[in-house]
C-alpha cells in the first residue's frame, strides 16, 4: 500500500545534507491504559503531544516466508538495565499488544503501520520483539459466542456505556462487581434467556 508523504518529508528525504537525521519512533501499546513511547534518537523528542524517550533499539528487516506464515519484523533493544524485561514479565509477554513504528525527521513523522506483537523474548543483554500482521489461523472462531452468564462487551467501551468511577467489572449480570453493581443492567451483553443445559 502506498503511503502519502508530506512535502516536508519528501524535502528532507531528497536533501543532499541535513543536520536533523531520520530516526525511528516506536509506540508500544501494552494494554488500553499503558503505552511506551521510545525513540532511537539520543535525546528526547516531542511529537504528537508525547515525549518519546531515547532508548537504544534497532529495527531489522521484514521477513516473509510464504506458505501461510505471516511476515515478521524483528526489533531488538538493549536490556542491560532490565527495563524491557520487567515490562515483558509484568505484561504477559506483551500478549495482545501492538506497536507502531514511525520514521521521524524535523517535526514530521511517517507511520510505517501498526503491527501486532507476536513474540517478546529477552536475555541479560537484549530484548527482541517480533511484530507482524495477525495470523488468521490464530483467530478465535466463531468470533462471537453467546453466553448466559458473561457479558461480551469491552468494559467502559461504546457498547458497555459505563463511565462511572468503578475501575473493574467481572462481566456478570448480577455478580458483586457486575452490571447490577454498576447500575448498568440495560447495557449488559450477556444472554440470560439461554436455558441452562440439564
Amino acid at each position: 500500500m502506498a503511503r502519502e508523504l508530506t512535502t516536508n518529508i519528501v524535502a528532507a528525504k531528497n536533501a543532499l545534507s541535513s543536520t536533523t537525521p531520520f530516526v525511528y519512533l516506536l509506540k508500544i501499546q501494552l494494554n488500553a491504559a499503558q503505552v511506551i513511547y521510545l525513540t532511537s534518537n539520543n535525546a528526547t523528542i516531542t511529537y504528537g503531544g508525547f515525549d518519546w524517550m531515547p532508548f537504544p533499539f534497532a529495527v531489522g528487516d521484514m521477513t516473509e516466508e510464504g506458505g501461510g506464515t505471516p511476515g515478521a519484523l524483528p526489533i531488538s533493544a538493549s536490556n542491560v538495565e532490565k527495563i524491557l524485561s520487567r515490562f515483558i514479565e509484568t505484561n504477559r509477554g506483551f500478549s495482545g499488544g501492538t506497536l507502531t513504528l514511525y520514521y521521524y525527521s524535523d517535526g514530521e513523522a511517517l507511520s510505517l503501520g501498526e503491527m501486532n506483537i507476536q513474540t517478546a523474548a529477552y536475555d541479560h543483554e537484549s530484548a527482541t520483539l517480533t511484530a507482524g500482521n495477525q495470523n488468521l489461523f490464530d483467530q478465535p472462531f466463531p468470533r462471537r459466542t453467546f453466553s448466559r452468564d458473561s457479558c461480551q462487551h469491552q468494559y467502559k467501551g461504546s457498547l458497555c456505556g459505563y463511565s462511572g468511577g468503578i475501575l473493574t467489572c467481572d462481566k456478570t449480570l448480577l455478580g458483586g462487581n457486575g452490571c447490577k453493581a454498576h447500575n448498568n443492567v440495560t447495557k449488559n451483553g450477556s444472554f440470560p434467556g439461554i436455558v441452562r443445559p440439564t
